[in-house]
């Protein structure tokens, strides 16, 4: 766990101070003074967002749920007596 941790403050951390400066250098570039264009950044921006959010929740469910599912089978296996084999 602590690999992917770190994993995501490296990631955290390389965006702020290299990746998320770039991109928006690129796109002011790309962009100029054209409002439309602007518009448009604005607008896939958003539903970038909103898509990444899906991800993170969808990612969030499945790990609840099977952790519910480990808990439950763990107070089963408890509870009957059965030794846990260790893989």
């Amino acid at each position: 766990m602590s690999k992917l941790i770190y994993y995501f403050e490296r990631h955290i951390e390389i965006d702020a101070d290299e990746h998320g400066p770039m991109a928006m250098q690129m796109i002011a570039e790309l962009c100029g003074d054209d409002a439309e264009k602007w518009e448009e950044v604005k607008e896939t921006s958003m539903l970038a967002l909103e898509k990444r959010i899906g991800l993170w929740d969808a990612i969030e469910e499945k790990i609840a749920v099977k952790t519910k599912w480990s808990k439950t089978t763990n107070t089963i296996i408890w509870s009957l007596g059965i030794k846990k084999r260790v893989l």
